[in-house]
């Protein structure tokens, strides 16, 4: 069966910004060297939902150093005698879903290490904590384009605010589908009148479409305008007035393929996932190395649908930069995995 899924996402301009943030795998833990022969401890852990690589095993060596031993990370071998020399040491390390940690402290009794490994989140994730999860999966055919409930790709320019598009993107899809009229929602209201606090100043890169449409439904009445009635300029203003001509009241969110496919079935889903790639995207279906081993620049974007037939099924990512860029201005992600974290920060409107 084929089963089609496109993907609305932002100007890959953005990955200039950094929007990743250092997050916590393993630890801190504290190991000691105790009096007698040297023993080996053993710990398992599993990487975090929503924390991507690429990982890093950072070890701090305590006040009375420990000054030889061993650490290994599911059976590799990462510091030995001679990296106990130092205050801190640290180094890649690869993980996989469950994995196991062992550290063996030589030398004089007392000494202590402490053992962290980290990796990368989204740095707006907190915008999606407090809204509902879906859990839910569905595996019905859609093509929300042909359904008229997708707006032509629109540029962003050098203002990195995709999150706005996104946010536009999900607003218009469910307005399409509730009134029958697809209407151009305004990114420059977003982007003028949704700053992420009150009280600092907008700024083009320091949102999310989650933050954005919070913001919307707690402080603009729910109401967003046209962009005919309050056009796109690329750089921050002030907040003006418009005429609303859709009303939203809420969200709704997924945290897996399965429940983002759950939520397309009702209207295009806003998402985040790792872009590092696209700067060098040509064409294809890309399952990009850079996705884990370099770290990430997140990207948002409207899913509205997915091709499951052929050889590897895909999602179609349609950018916001215009039709040059990519395939027609679309790109292609594999699908299925998870790749990229694409089924992380799914996000619909309400």
């Amino acid at each position: 069966m084929r089963r089609l899924l496109l993907l609305l996402i932002s100007s890959v301009t953005v990955l200039a910004q950094s929007n990743a943030v250092t997050a916590t795998v393993y630890g801190p833990q504290q190991f000691n060297r105790l009096p007698g022969a040297p023993v080996t401890v053993r710990t398992t852990f599993t990487v975090p939902p929503m924390v991507d690589g690429p990982y890093t095993i950072v070890v701090q060596n305590g006040t009375k150093r420990a000054n030889a031993g061993r650490i290994s990370v599911n059976g590799v071998r990462l510091l030995d005698a001679a990296d106990f020399q130092g205050a801190t040491y640290q180094t890649a390390v690869t993980l996989a879903g469950n994995n196991r940690l062992e550290v063996e402290l030589r030398g004089v009794p007392g000494g202590s290490i402490t053992v962290s490994i980290v990796g990368y989140s989204y740095e707006f994730a907190p915008d999606y904590a407090s809204i509902p999860l879906v859990t839910m999966s569905s595996s019905e055919d859609i093509d929300w384009r042909a359904k008229g409930a997708v707006t032509p790709v629109k540029n962003e320019g050098s203002c990195h605010d995709d999150w706005a598009f996104s946010a536009t993107g999900a607003a218009e899809g469910f307005s399409q589908i509730s009134t029958g009229r697809l209407v151009s929602l305004s990114e420059q209201e977003l982007l003028d009148c949704t700053p992420p606090s009150l009280s600092l100043p907008p700024s083009c890169a320091d949102s999310s479409p989650a933050g954005a449409l919070k913001n919307v439904i707690a402080n603009l009445s729910g109401q967003m305008v046209s962009e005919a009635s309050y056009p796109y300029t690329a750089r921050v203003g002030t907040c003006k007035q418009a005429t609303a001509v859709l009303t939203i009241s809420s969200l709704q969110r997924s945290n897996t393929e399965a429940g983002l496919e759950y939520q397309l079935e009702q209207e295009p889903v806003s998402v985040v996932f790792n872009g590092n790639w696209l700067s060098t995207y040509k064409s294809g279906v890309a399952n990009p190395a850079s996705c884990g081993t370099q770290p990430p620049q997140y990207v948002t974007g409207l899913v509205v649908g997915v091709i499951d037939g052929g050889p590897v099924p895909y999602w179609i990512v349609k950018l916001s930069m215009g039709a040059t860029f990519g395939n027609q201005g679309y790109v292609d992600l594999e699908k299925g995995t998870n790749v990229c974290g694409i089924g992380n920060y799914g996000l619909t409107v309400h």
